[in-house]
Formats: C-alpha cells, structure tokens, sequence
C-alpha cells in the first residue's frame, strides 16, 4: 500500500508540474480542490470568516456589493450633448 501510496504522489506531483508549464497557479489549484473537499456548509463557514477577517484587515471598509446602486446613478451622466 505504501509503494501505491508513493505511486499516486509521483501522479499527482506530474499532474501539478504540467498544470504549471502550461500556465497554471499551482498554489491556487490546490486551494481550489481543498475547497472542492469540503461539504458546503464548512465552505460557507470559511468563507465567511475570510470576509469578516478581511473587513478587519482593511480597517473596516468593504468594498460595496455589484448591483448596490452606489455610483451607478451617475454613469452616463454629461455623455449627452
């Protein structure tokens, strides 16, 4: 089992060193398949405290929402004449 074991991380590094010569952000693969891994309750729950972490981070501003209206009502504006 353990040779298998080995076998399989020999696949799985192969498969990453390929994904990187074509392009691809290692790092960002991973944290997609441990996301992927998880029931979506626990996904939702770390996704969460990420948003709340981040707000604290950035010292309390959120970026606002698409579709929040904000800056939206003067697009366009002074484009007719």
């Amino acid at each position: 089992m353990e040779e298998e074991k080995k076998g399989i991380a020999e696949d799985i590094k192969e498969v990453y060193a390929g994904a990187k010569a074509v392009g691809f952000d290692v790092k960002i693969m991973r944290k997609v398949i441990s996301l992927r891994k998880m029931d979506q309750a626990d996904r939702q729950e770390q996704e969460a405290l990420l948003d709340v972490y981040m707000h604290a981070i950035e010292g309390g501003m959120r970026p606002e929402p698409a579709g929040t209206g904000v800056g939206e009502a003067n697009e366009g504006a002074g484009d007719e004449e």
